[in-house]
């Protein structure tokens, strides 16, 4: 008995971290290149024997804060638009893959906003047959639920 309830604890743990994990930024160009900034400014502390500068060196933590902020922060979409402009910046020749992929991704964050500020009035199911995504009044009660895209139908709680 102790044996599954250990297992029960440590499956919840597991989904707990997961879940976590899933949710924050993680790494991207714009905290790399902070983080050789710090390490940059961290050596040139180091190497370099002024007095003046040993008042500074908590200056070089200032990136490592941020990258840390960034890294565990929950607003992917705003991290990933800073990220957008750094790079835009920083590395202005780029493919028109790595643009096709950034208006993908700028389409799907407008998408998801748009299904946030709908969510007070809708229900949001998706089709099991097509995994199309559908829209639902909400309060209706049980409805069947017709898929436009493949015209499968099935009930569901509104």
């Amino acid at each position: 008995m102790d044996d599954r309830m250990d297992s029960k604890k440590t499956e919840k743990a597991k989904d707990r971290v997961k879940g976590f994990f899933s949710e924050i930024y993680g790494m991207d160009a714009l905290s790399f290149g902070l983080l050789l900034l710090s390490l940059l400014l961290n050596l040139i502390m180091s190497l370099v024997p002024l007095p003046v500068l040993n008042r500074f060196s908590p200056i070089s933590l200032i990136p490592l804060l941020i990258v840390g902020f960034r890294f565990f922060s929950r607003s992917k979409d705003r991290r990933a638009l800073e990220n957008d402009r750094f790079v835009d910046r920083f590395f202005p020749g780029e493919d028109s893959e790595r643009v096709l992929i950034r208006e993908e991704k700028r389409q799907a964050r407008e998408e998801r906003k748009t299904e946030r500020e709908q969510r007070k009035n809708f229900r949001f199911f998706t089709c099991p047959k097509c995994n199309q995504r559908l829209r639902v009044p909400k309060g209706k009660g049980m409805v069947e639920i017709t898929c436009p895209n493949c015209e499968h139908k099935f009930v569901k709680k509104a």
